[in-house]
C-alpha cells in the first residue's frame, strides 16, 4: 500500500501531460516514500534514530509541499489534435490537384474597385456602416473576444477594496447633550486561485480558438455581403440596359 501511494504521483502525471518539473518533484516525493529504513541493531543509538525518524519525516513533508506546488505543471487531458484524414495527392479527373488552404480570416481590401465604376463604390463602402448582418457578425466576435480575455484573468490575483461610513445620533434621554458617533470601514479583500489541475488553460484555450472562428465568420460575412452587392448591382445595370434598348426598339 505505501508503494502504491508513493507512485500515485508519477502515475497521475504521466497520464495528464505534465511537464519535467512536474515530474521531477514527484520523483522526489516516491523517493521520499519508498526509501527503507536503515536496519535497527544494538549499534544504532537512540539519539541517531530519533534524527533518522525526524529526517525523514521532514523530507516527506518538504516533498509532499514540493509536489503540490508543482502539480500546476499538469493539465488534466491530452492537447487538442486535429485529426488526420488520408487525402490522395491527386484525383484521375484532374491534374495538378492541390490541398486547399482556407484563409477565411484574412481581409480581402476594396477588391470590388477593379470594375471602375464609381457608384458601385459608394454602395461598397456603406456595407461596413448599415448592414445589420455585419454588425450582428462583429458583435459576436467581440464577444468571443471578451470571453478569451475574461478566461486569461483568471490567472492573475484579484483585489477588491470597499470603503463605508456609517453616522449615529441618539438623543439624550436625562435632557443632557445629544450622542452623536461617526464610524468609518475600509476593506481590502485578495485572493488568488491556483490553477491547480489546469482548468483556466483549457477555458483559455477554448476561448482564443472560439475568438479565431468568430473573426473568420466575420470576414466570410464581409465577403459575403461584398459579393452580393456587386452581383446585385450588375443585375441592376443589365436590367437598365435592356429596358433602354427596348425603348429604343419601340420609339
Amino acid at each position: 500500500f505505501l508503494i502504491t501511494f508513493s507512485l500515485f504521483p508519477l502515475i497521475f502525471m504521466a497520464q495528464n501531460n505534465c511537464r519535467p518539473p512536474g515530474l521531477a518533484g514527484a520523483i522526489f516525493w516516491a523517493f521520499c516514500y519508498i526509501r527503507p529504513p536503515p536496519a535497527r541493531g544494538r549499534e544504532l543509538l537512540a539519539l541517531d534514530a530519533t534524527a533518522h525518524h525526524l529526517n525523514t519525516l521532514i523530507c516527506r513533508l518538504v516533498a509532499t509541499l514540493l509536489v503540490s506546488m508543482l502539480l500546476s505543471a499538469c493539465a488534466i487531458g491530452p492537447d487538442h489534435l486535429r485529426p488526420a484524414m488520408d487525402i490522395p495527392a491527386a484525383y484521375k479527373e484532374q491534374r495538378d490537384w492541390k490541398i486547399a488552404e482556407p484563409k477565411d480570416d484574412l481581409i480581402r481590401g476594396k477588391w470590388w474597385q477593379v470594375f471602375a465604376d464609381r457608384q458601385l463604390n459608394l454602395l461598397a463602402e456603406q456595407i461596413d456602416v448599415s448592414n445589420q448582418n455585419l454588425k450582428a457578425a462583429e458583435a459576436r466576435y467581440r464577444q468571443a473576444t471578451a470571453v478569451a480575455n475574461s478566461a486569461r484573468a483568471g490567472l492573475f490575483p484579484t483585489i477588491s477594496a470597499n470603503v463605508s461610513a456609517t453616522r449615529s445620533h441618539a438623543a439624550s434621554r436625562t435632557g443632557g447633550a445629544n450622542n452623536s458617533s461617526t464610524n468609518y470601514n475600509l476593506g481590502v479583500n485578495a485572493g488568488w486561485e491556483i490553477d491547480l489541475w489546469g482548468r483556466v488553460r483549457r477555458q483559455i484555450e477554448s476561448g482564443e480558438a472560439s475568438a479565431d472562428a468568430s473573426a473568420a465568420d466575420l470576414e466570410a460575412v464581409r465577403l459575403s455581403m461584398q459579393s452580393e452587392l456587386a452581383r446585385s448591382y450588375f443585375q441592376l445595370r443589365v436590367s437598365d440596359a435592356q429596358k433602354k434598348m427596348f425603348d429604343e426598339s419601340i420609339a
